[in-house]
């Protein structure tokens, strides 16, 4: 009973591994601008784009799109506390 406790273990470990690995990799791919979302999903080993998407928002935390959004503007802390948004158009 307790090699069935310690895979169980090893797997849920390497699983979270692996889906950190391709969810930061992922990251880093989408700040380019020219690279689809399909050719990142293939890029970090999944074949299914909604599934990405779904392990996507639960490891960031925001939809994959609007973390696209985010990596093209800017935000900048004023003296006076207010914060202004510059996006950049490419």
């Amino acid at each position: 009973m307790r090699g069935v406790i310690v895979c169980f273990s090893m797997e849920k470990y390497l699983y979270d591994y692996l889906t950190r690995f391709r969810m930061d990799t992922a990251k880093q791919m989408l700040r380019n601008p020219s690279a689809s979302v399909t050719d990142v999903v293939y890029a970090v080993g999944l074949s299914d784009p909604s599934y990405f998407t779904r392990v996507f928002r639960r490891y960031t935390g925001s939809c994959l799109f609007c973390y696209r959004d985010e990596q093209f503007s800017c935000t900048d802390q004023k003296s006076n506390g207010l914060r202004e948004t510059v996006v950049y158009a490419a």
